[in-house]
């Protein structure tokens, strides 16, 4: 699983996993942090440790059928 480190436009940070988006959410404990999904609208979420360990990922059984990163159209 490849882990592509990005900056948005609006200078966010972002991660490219699997062709998914991700969008920094926030920072748990023990230097760990929370990673959603940006085209999906349910619980979809990754935690990273410092080194872009992935250490749960939690999505919808759905998630993997939905639109990666590349067909996404802007609106």
């Amino acid at each position: 699983m490849e882990v592509q480190n990005i900056i948005s436009e609006k200078q966010k940070y972002l991660k490219i996993i699997d062709k998914y988006k991700f969008r920094f959410h926030k920072c748990l404990a023990n230097n760990i942090q929370r990673w959603k999904c940006t085209v999906y609208n349910k619980p979809v979420y990754l935690k990273t440790n410092e080194n872009d360990y992935i250490l749960l990922n939690v999505s919808d059984t759905d998630h993997n059928q939905t639109h990666p990163t590349q067909d996404r159209k802007s609106t």
